[in-house]
C-alpha cells in the first residue's frame, strides 16, 4: 500500500523546506488528504494556498523569491489577497502596515501563544 506521504513530490518538500528556513516553522505546511490530494497551508489557519505538487510549486518558488504579483499582494504572505479597500484587512501587530485577513487572523493567533513572524521574514519588503 503506498503511503499518502509518497504524494508529495521531491522538488516539493525541497521547495518547502527552503520556505521554512526563510519564513520559520509553521508559517506554511504541507498536508495531504486520506483521498491523496496535496495542499499548501498557511499557519494556524489551515487556509488551503494551493493544491496539487506544480501549484504548490509555484506558489512556493514566489515566496523564495519575494515575487511581486501585483498591487493586492498582503506584504506578510505575499498572496493577492488584500481587500481593494484598505480598512477592510488587518492592521498588522509587527509594524503600522496592513496585512490580508488572514494574516491578521494568523498574527492574533500567533500572539495569544506568545509567538510572531518579524516584518523582516515578510516575503514582500
Amino acid at each position: 500500500m503506498k503511503h499518502l506521504l509518497d504524494n508529495v513530490s521531491g522538488t516539493t518538500t525541497a521547495l518547502w523546506n527552503a520556505v521554512n528556513k526563510i519564513y520559520g516553522n509553521n508559517t506554511y505546511s504541507i498536508t495531504v488528504s486520506g483521498s491523496g490530494k496535496v495542499f499548501l497551508e498557511r499557519g494556524f489557519t489551515t487556509e488551503i494556498i494551493a493544491e496539487g505538487n506544480e501549484r504548490i510549486q509555484t506558489v512556493l518558488r514566489k515566496l523564495i523569491n519575494h515575487t511581486r504579483i501585483d498591487t493586492d499582494q498582503c506584504p506578510r504572505c505575499g498572496l493577492p489577497q488584500m481587500d481593494p479597500k484598505r480598512r477592510r484587512n488587518a492592521l498588522s501587530r509587527v509594524g503600522n502596515v496592513y496585512v490580508c485577513e488572514t494574516c491578521g487572523m494568523d498574527e492574533a493567533l500567533r500572539a495569544v501563544n506568545g509567538l510572531t513572524v518579524p516584518a523582516d521574514k515578510w516575503p514582500i519588503k
